[in-house]
């Protein structure tokens, strides 16, 4: 950070890139080649940007920094996606069923509310069902229990 901040490097860094400007010129001279070759592409591909090259060495060395602190404190979490996706996979599940049983979209739909707020839909009567999906045809998401055209 230090040869950075305070510029130690970047000068020599400049010189160097001044003799490679020198070499290409000569090159340049003594050349008969009209088009850019191989050699000359690489020679000009050897300049150095003093300012890109030290940012990134800082870059590549607080990475290696945050990698060592990360595996030295790195306290492994519980692993969570697999349960959202297992609830997922069992709230499908429930609304294939339910669909394949009643044939209702909206019965479906119901059955896996029920799930999700602890509700056994197979324990309300009828009677309540009927209660509740009239109660969802008055709601301001009624479209998501639509049968859908």
């Amino acid at each position: 950070m230090e040869v950075y901040i305070d510029d130690k490097i970047a000068p020599k860094m400049k010189a160097v890139d001044k003799i490679l400007d020198m070499v290409l010129n000569m090159v340049k001279k003594k050349s008969k080649s009209i088009e850019p070759d191989i050699y000359m592409t690489a020679l000009t591909e050897g300049y150095i940007d003093p300012d890109d090259y030290l940012r990134f060495r800082l870059t590549r060395r607080f990475d290696n920094i945050a990698r060592t602190l990360y595996e030295a404190h790195h306290k492994p979490q519980e692993e969570t996606d697999g349960v959202i996706v297992e609830i997922l996979k069992e709230q499908l599940d429930k609304y294939e069923d339910t669909l394949e049983k009643t044939g209702s979209e909206e019965e479906a739909k119901l059955a896996v509310l029920a799930d999700q707020i602890g509700v056994d839909y197979k324990k309300i009567p009828d009677g309540e069902k009927q209660s509740l999906l009239s109660m969802f045809g008055r709601s301001k998401f009624a479209r998501f229990f639509k049968k859908r055209k």
